[in-house]
């Protein structure tokens, strides 16, 4: 991703950063509380710079019985995202 230069201090990042944690958390609430969810494709798709594949790792239907609901778990802190698929 080469060098990134930014002129927010840190504070503002780590404002940034909350509000982005509060957003998520609001969808993964908004997402485990819907029974009916919109939602019909979970895709990972990887873009780091890693010993994997670039590109889709896992893609899974709703349509074709992959799942019937995805649960979102934000966790340790908010370093780790789980993703629980029934």
């Amino acid at each position: 991703m080469g060098n990134l230069k930014s002129n927010k201090t840190p504070e503002e990042w780590d404002m940034l950063v909350e509000l982005a944690k509060a957003r998520l958390a609001n969808q993964i609430s908004d997402l485990n509380g819907d029974k009916d969810s919109i939602l019909t494709r979970l895709e990972i798709i990887n873009h780091g710079e890693n010993e994997r594949p670039v590109g889709r790792l896992l893609t899974l239907y709703k349509e074709l019985g992959d799942f019937n609901n995805i649960e979102l778990s934000y966790q340790d802190n908010g370093t780790t995202l789980k993703i629980f698929i029934r």
